[in-house]
């Protein structure tokens, strides 16, 4: 399983990612989230195909077209996140931290 932890500034939602590869080479997905629009996008992802979103152009990956149905704000952090836990879980990517540190 892999998990990650996303933290916005300016809203303040906590999301947490879990995934799981599943017999089949599907990824399941548990998002939690008290953000109504993640809520939204975790409802129409539960299952994946990893290879409909690895390797793809941002604008044909489903994740991005799911969330382009319910995020306003397009700095969010979690569509991606998402992705790099199904790229994790799948084994197409190593595990670590990222980060973005925005200072003025």
């Amino acid at each position: 399983m892999t998990k990650t932890k996303v933290n916005m500034d300016n809203c303040g939602f906590e999301t947490i990612i879990e995934a799981i590869t599943t017999d089949e080479g599907m990824t399941k997905l548990s998002i939690n989230s008290k953000c109504q629009s993640i809520q939204k996008i975790a409802k129409e992802l539960d299952e994946i195909d990893p290879f409909q979103i690895i390797g793809r152009p941002i604008c044909d990956c489903l994740v991005y077209k799911i969330a382009n149905g319910y995020l306003r704000h397009t700095a969010c952090l979690v569509p991606p996140a998402i992705i790099r836990t199904i790229e994790v879980e799948s084994g197409m990517a190593l595990a670590g931290d990222s980060s973005v540190k925005i200072e003025k």
